[in-house]
């Protein structure tokens, strides 16, 4: 049974409260500043942010919670240095979890039904998935800069100056101004087991985890456009305005996602109470 240590980081002042009303969840907890407020989350939720978990997959990779950790809603109010880091505030909510709501947890690896990521073509890979080029600054461009930067020609080259404004190591994405109907990700100097452990925040999946099965080793730049209205795994014809995730996976990285059985870490609940209000 795992307790968070007394010397882990911890919120400078802190309450939290039941909220019983209908407004959805909201949160300034990935935001810069030194207060932290977050509305109406179930304690599940509330888990998926300390763990750094994807909220989408929490049902299967958080077990052992009693009912009322999906449908009671908590408020927190919360002071923290200005500085912190998001891996600081994390650990600041997983000792709150600790004191308020008494949390222990023990961790567990399960064979559980997964996507693998592998290649299409071992010998050659996608046009926008390339190694990454020790020359290459990873800086990220200032937003200024490439606003003087001539309109890109296409989805991907607009991706690509999207992903120039982000450091390296860091996997982001979103909408294209351009075209609503476009989402993006895309990264400098990633591996691909990062990639595989990005998939399920980019895109709604329908197991718990990515595992990487590429056998390729080393740092990857990459890009990928894709139609988001369009998620069925199993469709080979192209969307009305472009590509499904998985044509696009295949056809500009050259991956692809296959089911099959692996290992996953999930988070074993031991103890929770409901907290005292403050």
């Amino acid at each position: 049974m795992t307790i968070v240590s007394a010397q882990a980081p911890a919120f400078e002042v802190a309450t939290v409260k039941p909220n019983t009303s209908a407004t959805p969840p909201s949160s300034t907890f990935f935001q810069r500043g030194s207060q932290v407020a977050i509305s109406n989350h179930p304690l599940r939720l509330l888990m998926a942010i300390a763990f750094n978990l994807d909220v989408n997959k929490a049902a299967a990779l958080i077990t052992s919670l009693p009912g009322w950790a999906d449908t009671n809603g908590f408020d927190i109010q919360a002071a923290v240095p200005p500085d912190s880091s998001l891996q600081q505030k994390r650990l600041m909510l997983q000792s709150l979890l600790a004191e308020r709501f008494a949390l222990r947890f023990h961790r567990e690896t399960r064979q559980m039904p997964v996507f693998a990521l592998t290649t299409s073509n071992p010998a050659r890979l996608g046009p926008q998935l390339r190694r990454h080029s020790d020359d290459r600054s990873c800086e990220p461009a200032p937003a200024g800069a490439l606003q003087a930067t001539p309109r890109a020609a296409g989805p991907s080259e607009q991706a690509w100056l999207l992903v120039l404004t982000t450091p390296c190591g860091r996997v982001t994405g979103g909408i294209l101004q351009d075209d609503r109907s476009q989402a993006w990700a895309g990264a400098r100097r990633v591996t691909l087991e990062r990639v595989a452990a990005s998939l399920g925040e980019l895109t709604p999946l329908d197991l718990p985890a990515v595992l990487n099965r590429t056998s390729l080793d080393g740092d990857f730049d990459f890009t990928i456009v894709w139609n988001p209205q369009v998620q069925d795994l199993a469709s080979n014809a192209a969307a009305p305005a472009g590509l499904t995730f998985p044509q696009a996976l295949r056809e500009q990285l050259g991956l692809r996602l296959q089911r099959e059985t692996g290992p996953v870490e999930i988070i074993v609940v031991d103890r929770v109470e409901r907290p005292t209000s403050d």
